[in-house]
């Protein structure tokens, strides 16, 4: 008997997240969601133990996309931050901002893909 799918891609995310074996608290990890036929690169960090009062513990996730800020600005890699309550509703935490290099960092050591970002359109000066 196969699993069922996930319902909604908040469930995909609290199964993709529940079954990293040996997860220790305050640590970001990779974490890939597929939910319907799309996929969705995280680092991942619960912070506490859910309260006894909670049906889960919250999940913090922070995803990076490539693209421009405001339409005047060059294309940068961008990081979205949400978080996933106890009751598996998916929230925004913050703006989409430039991705540090601190988390383009971590992203890369989690092994997780990043975009590359386009050339600038102008040509290096000739000597």
């Amino acid at each position: 008997m196969e699993p069922e799918a996930p319902e909604s891609a908040e469930e995909a995310i609290r199964e993709a997240f529940s079954s990293i074996k040996g997860y220790q608290l305050k640590t970001w990890v990779p974490l890939s969601v597929t939910f319907r036929n799309n996929t969705v690169h995280f680092l991942a960090c619960q912070k506490r133990q859910k309260a006894f009062t909670e049906p889960a513990a919250a999940i913090h996730l922070v995803t990076i996309t490539t693209g421009r800020l405001k339409p005047v600005l060059p294309v940068t890699h961008n990081s979205h931050t949400f978080r996933l309550t106890g009751k598996n509703e998916l929230k925004e935490t913050g703006l989409v901002s430039k991705a540090t290099p601190e988390l383009l960092s971590k992203w890369a050591k989690a092994g997780l893909p990043l975009a590359a970002l386009p050339h600038s359109g102008q040509k290096d000066s000739e000597k």
